[in-house]
């Protein structure tokens, strides 16, 4: 997740506001975790479903999906 660009999802736009601070919002790695699909269920290997389980899925998504985004011109 390093050298993946993770801007903020809806940035405010302040004009003297030079870099992105956690307490302004949600970052977009966060979106696009929050709204990854359902994991399949070869995810699961058999097992049950978990929480943490879940949030692995939901974060290796988003960096996904970062790192596709970062590729764009």
């Amino acid at each position: 997740m390093d050298a993946i660009d993770n801007p903020p999802a809806f940035p405010l736009g302040v004009p003297h506001m030079t870099e992105f601070q956690p307490e302004w919002g949600m970052s977009l790695r966060d979106w696009f975790a929050s709204h990854a699909p359902e994991p399949p269920p070869t995810w699961w290997g058999g097992g049950a479903k978990d929480c943490a389980g879940c949030a692995l899925w939901n974060f290796q998504y988003a960096d996904a999906m970062l790192a596709e985004r970062s590729k764009q011109p």
